[in-house]
């Protein structure tokens, strides 16, 4: 994979390589389909490369899909927190960096929840008697 499409344990890299994927698996079907065109009917490549459309686009698709379920966790876990009294939304994303699972938050204890910025004593302890 050339060195252009970026880092693979970042998402976006991942997704550039993804995409790259699909677009040279794509190149390499029509190529084969151009070089033997003077067998396979006109309607019949058509057909194939409709085909190869709808599998870049349901790929495309299932690539979104996949963050927008990651990203609705991730708000169910912020609702949550800011549903604490003294805790909002910024304190919540703060906590969700430092902690990212609630099993986490669990496990933490209240000194450790006092050490993230904005988290005084009695949220942290309203943290804990919410979440656990």
């Amino acid at each position: 994979m050339p060195k252009m499409f970026g880092d693979k344990r970042t998402k976006q890299g991942r997704e550039q390589a993804q995409l790259w994927a699909i677009g040279k698996f794509l190149f390499k079907v029509i190529w084969w389909f151009f070089r033997i065109s003077f067998i396979i009917p006109y309607y019949t490549l058509k057909f194939i490369v409709n085909i190869c459309k709808k599998i870049v686009t349901t790929f495309t698709a299932i690539l979104k899909t996949s963050e927008n379920f990651k990203t609705n966790k991730r708000n169910k876990k912020i609702k949550t927190l800011t549903d604490i009294p003294g805790v909002s939304d910024k304190i919540a994303r703060t906590i969700l960096d430092q902690y990212p699972t609630l099993k986490s938050i669990r496990s933490a204890t209240v000194e450790e929840l006092m050490e993230i910025p904005s988290v005084q004593q009695g949220t942290a302890k309203a943290i804990k008697a919410r979440i656990g």
